[in-house]
């Protein structure tokens, strides 16, 4: 009882610094600015396309992992996936999500090697719908002129594009190359070990090694054919497209109207390629000027600094608040199967 009220408080607490720290940040004026005259009800409309890409997600790992003992529930997997996207979210290039999710999954009594051979398939799905969503981005720019975009950005864009193809190559693989993890592991683990970060460095490289073997073992006997990865690649198409369309209804909420739910979609595409180059949280700097650049040639100027505002407190904040309050509702830990066996 005592744990669960202090899960609570953390939740609270968390919550109302994050909000302060919005208001800190984004100025309480312009937060007041033009609030009076949304039509709010496209902002319902744009957190419900978020929970049908969480969905997605989810699903994709739920799918995958019914194959391993101990196979998570659909709502431990939205949880994974809730946690990750907050860790991701305040740790540079995204790099504290794919930890969490293993953590959590594992917690939850998957082998640590399953869940990663899960989450490695699972982002193979995600990069492949991801790479889709792109190129029909582009042919849709190509078929409208051009969308008003100049040609460094185009050039950008043209650069993402390929980094999102080659993404998939690598996923894939990255989840054969055994041997290469492997080493790089007891490498990182020796290191830590030296500088006293890892109290038994010899005992956790051979049970990392173990689990690595593990995914290995897994990723020569996945029973995945070409038409589930057809379905996976579809949820993670959906899962794309349905954080992209969400733009529209922030564009929406603002009383704008005029553009096609792809259009504005697509330019969203493109502004979240070129936004993942910048290794920091929030997007700040590069990635608030390729904001301001591509989707002002739908908002204009007069709408687009305060759509940025909306955007980011929706796709930025809100998805930290989701993940603080996953990450304080505890549940009780199933037993790991023990290395060993299998």
């Amino acid at each position: 009882m005592k744990n669960k009220l202090w899960n609570w408080v953390f939740i609270v607490v968390s919550l109302f610094a994050f909000m302060g720290y919005l208001v800190w940040k984004e100025g309480l004026t312009n937060i007041r600015l033009h609030v009076t005259s949304m039509a709010i009800g496209w902002l319902w409309v744009g957190i419900l396309f978020q929970w049908v890409s969480h969905a997605c997600d989810a699903m994709i790992i739920w799918k995958l992992s019914r194959d391993y003992p101990n196979s998570p529930s659909f709502l431990t997997c939205m949880r994974s996936i809730l946690v990750g996207n907050m860790l991701g979210h305040i740790t540079p290039m995204m790099a504290g999500n794919f930890p969490a999710q293993i953590a959590l999954l594992t917690k939850d009594g998957m082998r640590a090697g399953d869940s990663a051979t899960v989450l490695m398939a699972k982002a193979i799905a995600y990069q492949g719908g991801y790479a889709c969503v792109i190129i029909l981005s582009v042919l849709k720019g190509w078929l409208s002129g051009g969308f008003g975009l100049s040609s460094g950005i185009w050039l950008l864009i043209y650069a993402g594009m390929v980094v999102s193809i080659f993404a998939v190559l690598f996923f894939v693989l990255v989840l054969r190359a055994q041997k290469l993890i492997s080493g790089i592991v007891k490498v990182v683990i020796r290191f830590l070990g030296k500088v006293k970060i890892v109290k038994n460095p010899q005992r956790l490289s051979e049970r990392t090694v173990e689990e690595i073997t593990r995914m290995g073992e897994n990723v020569r006997g996945m029973k995945t054919t070409f038409s589930s990865w057809v379905g996976l690649i579809a949820l993670g198409f959906l899962q794309v497209a349905f954080t992209m369309v969400f733009t529209y209804a922030v564009y929406r909420s603002l009383r704008l109207s005029g553009e096609s739910i792809i259009d504005v979609g697509a330019l969203q595409s493109f502004a979240s390629l070129i936004h993942a180059y910048v290794p920091i949280p929030g997007g700040l700097g590069l990635g608030d000027s390729i904001f301001l650049q591509i989707m002002g040639t739908v908002m204009g100027e007069r709408n687009v600094d305060f759509a940025m505002v909306v955007w980011r407190l929706l796709a930025f904040y809100l998805p930290i608040m989701y993940g603080v309050v996953a990450f304080g509702i505890k549940k009780k830990q199933k037993p790991v199967p023990d290395a060993s066996a299998a």
